[in-house]
């Protein structure tokens, strides 16, 4: 694949906003045809969101573009370690993210981390598949899931004809983690799983000929949940019976 050009990048206002705070953090940064294809990467993956941009572009000095591409997949630490000589707009992301997180009801916090088990495009049922509980009722969660919308903490997504949400980059790595820290955690990763589950097999009733199989948004969005769901069930939680 052609590496994309330098200059037709800086057209993009994030990889602009990422060139300038990288050129300011360090002097040996410069956009050229070995990094644009990892700029370009690194600031679809953070959504564009300026915050994350400039934080991850004051680490330049320290880690490579690459690198933070790789680390990005697993871990915030990248960018919630501010440095000392930051300026006070420069928060942490994690502050940034921890205060809006805050401000949320409890079940709101609970329906957010529930939701941070996807890794594509989800629709409402699929919410609610996951994050529904005895405690936690379907009505419950559809009024916090449009609380949730309505705060720009879950995003629309359109796709062809489709109504579809996501969390950005950033705001699932967060949920995620507060997840991970709560006693719902394997509840949750578990009925993502069931979900994934039942997904696969009326795909799999549908199918009349492999030949003519139609990919819709739901079964491409499908993808990146499948493979979570199974790396949990097989390697983090292997004695699960689904």
């Amino acid at each position: 694949t052609r590496a994309p050009d330098p200059d037709d990048l800086l057209a993009f206002p994030a990889i602009e906003l990422f060139v300038e705070r990288a050129t300011a953090a360090s002097d040996s940064f410069r956009l050229d045809q070995s990094n644009a294809g990892a700029v370009a990467q690194l600031c679809r993956v953070l959504d564009g969101v300026p915050l994350a941009i400039e934080l991850a572009a004051a680490r330049v000095a320290s880690l490579s573009v690459q690198s933070m591409v790789s680390l990005l997949g697993t871990t915030l630490e990248t960018l919630i370690r501010g440095r000392r000589c930051a300026p006070s707009r420069h928060r942490t992301l994690h502050a940034v993210l921890n205060w809006s997180y805050e401000l949320l009801s409890p079940t709101e916090q609970q329906v957010l981390q529930g939701l941070s088990v996807f890794r594509g495009t989800f629709d409402l049922e699929s919410a609610i598949a996951v994050t529904a509980c005895d405690e936690l009722p379907r009505e419950r969660v559809i009024d916090s899931f449009l609380d949730l919308c309505a705060k720009s903490l879950v995003m629309p997504e359109r796709v062809e004809d489709h109504r579809r949400h996501r969390l950005l980059y950033v705001t699932r790595l967060f949920a995620e983690r507060a997840l991970a820290d709560s006693s719902s955690s394997r509840q949750v990763r578990h009925r993502h799983a069931r979900l994934m589950l039942s997904r696969v097999v009326d795909a799999g009733r549908a199918v009349t000929d492999v030949f003519r199989y139609h990919w819709t948004p739901e079964r491409v969005a499908m993808t990146a949940d499948l493979r979570a769901a199974v790396h949990w069930t097989l390697v983090e939680d292997n004695e699960s019976v689904l």
